[in-house]
């Protein structure tokens, strides 16, 4: 997936990334689960019940999750694969047909 993000946005990404010695990806995940927090009660119910369970699913499921499922799910399932150390990278790409 390829994002395109204004020039001002991609640096203050930057400068947290360099910060928490983290990478721009990484930054860019925790923005984005943040901004989709479960606590939100604005997501469907069925939505926040996929998402909850996210922290209790195997490495394969989570896999399956984030190729499969809609963008606030594949970005937890992302997120959860990340700190339990996977390269999340090749899900990352952009898709060539």
């Amino acid at each position: 997936m390829t994002v395109h993000v204004p020039h001002v946005l991609y640096t203050c990404l930057e400068e947290c990334a360099r910060q928490t010695r983290r990478s721009v990806e990484d930054e860019l995940i925790d923005v984005l689960a943040e901004a989709f927090s479960l606590a939100d009660d604005r997501l469907p119910k069925d939505t926040v019940s996929v998402l909850s369970s996210l922290e209790t699913m195997p490495d394969d499921a989570l896999w399956q999750v984030a190729r499969d499922s809609h963008l606030l799910v594949r970005v937890e399932a992302l997120a959860r694969l990340k700190e339990r150390g996977q390269d999340i990278t090749p899900l990352l790409e952009p898709i060539t047909a």
